[in-house]
């Protein structure tokens, strides 16, 4: 009887090695996965932000070349007379909107009121907390919020608003500056 001396078969040596390369390729695949993902969240976050400020540039820069007047200015808040719906050609607190930066400058906002009643021209406003509103968030994550006018309230012809947004490449200054088309100072008595 003849045994032949060649066997079917892998070696201990060679399943070992199998195993090796077969889980330096899955680690890298998985490395792979795990770094793209990545990439696309911080992709996603990017463009929200963007998005974010997009929208609120266009929204501020429509708000202020439409609005009739800019009507004060105080440390925390702009308040803009936004149009005059009812033409009694007086401001009434749900035709004002206030642009608001917050005591800590490191937000923006809009707010609008519902209640009817009438301002006087030049008059600061200090909205009552039981007035019903509506608050846009436009920036929550912003710092040094600032604003530049050309001339004080209520002449106001040229409004800048800016800000600064953390970003991992480092801290992006945003500005936007509008002029009013639409003014309705001549409704100010001398």
């Amino acid at each position: 009887m003849q045994t032949n001396g060649k066997k079917n078969g892998f070696t201990l040596v060679e399943l070992l090695v199998a195993l090796v390369i077969t889980g330096i390729v899955i680690s890298t695949v998985a490395t792979l996965a795990f770094a793209f993902g990545q990439a696309r969240d911080f992709s996603e976050l990017t463009s929200r932000r963007q998005s974010r400020i997009r929208f609120t540039t266009l929204k501020l820069s429509e708000l202020i070349r439409n609005c009739r007047l800019v009507n004060f200015i105080t440390d925390e808040k702009i308040a803009v007379w936004r149009d005059d719906e009812n033409d009694d050609e007086k401001i009434n607190i749900n035709e004002l909107v206030f642009i608001d930066r917050g005591p800590e400058r490191n937000y923006i906002k809009l707010i609008e009121y519902s209640d009817a009643s009438i301002v006087d021209f030049g008059e600061v406003i200090i909205p009552n907390p039981g007035w019903n509103n509506n608050t846009i968030i436009l920036i929550e994550e912003c710092t040094d919020v600032e604003y530049h006018v050309d001339l004080a309230a209520p002449e106001t012809n040229f409004l800048t608003i800016s800000f600064d947004i953390s970003e991992d490449s480092g801290i992006q200054h945003y500005q936007l500056s509008s002029r009013l088309r639409c003014r309705a100072d001549y409704l100010i008595d001398d």
